[in-house]
């Protein structure tokens, strides 16, 4: 569930810190990767003395650490989680627990029995807002604190085992986070169940306020109807003001539940519930796809990737 993170200046030796991981923090700025992760060493004036003094941000995705840098396709558990902020402490000595956040990704990876196209053509806006191109693999809204995004996540990892794979997504700031409920002002308040499941009622509030609505034929509508359902299929809709767009989407939530048409709605967020639930298992026997702590796993699964 956990996928991208920003924290504020780490609790670390940024000298010791650096010669650790290999690289010469002369310069003003420097970024260094390690699977996934970025470390970022600059220079920042201490308001308490004034003198300029190196500090060592991160940002990155977990879940892409997790499986050695090659991928963050498949099921990220708590377990998994929770092994890495083990790595981190043991290898780098960055306590999650004292490590300060500032923004948070989380979403699920949903295996599909139909391609990933047919969700995000058939979204056609968030709470009134029309979804915006991510690239070619899929679309986002972005809000003032937040963002929703929802692509094909086969398709942007190019990786053929994950065919078919939807991911659905919000980056949100911690300030956000704590007015929905979340306090997540540590890295380390991640590794709680209780706040993986107010993620998933985030993102299943969230896919509710999405407006699905498929080019289908649907038997004995009237003309008005039909001409309502076209109206959000075409994207004419977007050519109407506010308080007309306001009219007719509920028209069009009432028309969805006469007819009982949200059929793709009630399935996602079901998938949604049920990879949740599976996610938040703290088995550490599980999840770990690419063996990131166990080295011969993991050699076999570098092997394969080159």
């Amino acid at each position: 569930m956990i996928d991208g993170i920003n924290t504020g200046m780490l609790p670390v030796d940024v000298f010791h810190h650096a010669y650790t991981l290999g690289v010469d923090i002369t310069p003003q700025s420097v970024y260094v990767n390690t699977n996934g992760l970025i470390y970022g060493f600059s220079d920042r004036v201490d308001t308490d003395t004034g003198e300029i003094r190196k500090i060592c941000t991160l940002r990155g995705s977990l879940h892409k650490y997790a499986n050695a840098g090659i991928h963050n396709a498949d099921s990220f558990r708590m377990s998994d989680l929770c092994r890495v902020f083990t790595e981190l402490k043991q290898d780098y000595g960055i306590k999650p627990d004292c490590t300060r956040l500032l923004s948070v990704e989380f979403g699920v990876n949903l295996k599909l029995p139909y391609s990933p196209q047919r969700i995000i053509q058939a979204a056609r806006m968030y709470k009134g807002f029309q979804f915006a191109p991510l690239g070619n693999i899929g679309i986002e809204h972005k809000g003032d604190a937040f963002k929703l995004k929802i692509y094909d996540k086969g398709k942007q990892c190019k990786l053929h085992e994950f065919e078919n794979v939807l991911r659905i997504e919000i980056k949100a700031e911690c300030n956000y986070l704590k007015k929905r409920g979340v306090y997540v002002p540590m890295l380390g308040d991640l590794l709680s169940p209780d706040v993986w499941q107010r993620f998933e009622t985030i993102l299943l509030d969230a896919v509710e306020n999405v407006t699905l609505v498929e080019a289908t034929q649907i038997d004995g509508l009237t003309k008005k109807e039909s001409d309502l359902i076209r109206l959000f299929v075409t994207g004419d809709w977007r050519d109407l003001d506010r308080k007309q767009r306001y009219k007719k989407k509920k028209q069009l939530d009432g028309l969805i539940q006469r007819y009982g048409i949200d059929d793709l709605k009630a399935g996602l967020k079901r998938m949604i519930i049920r990879e949740c639930e599976q996610l938040r298992d703290y088995n550490t026997e599980k999840g770990d796809v690419c063996g990131i702590f166990n080295p011969q796993k993991n050699k076999r699964t570098q092997q394969h990737a080159q």
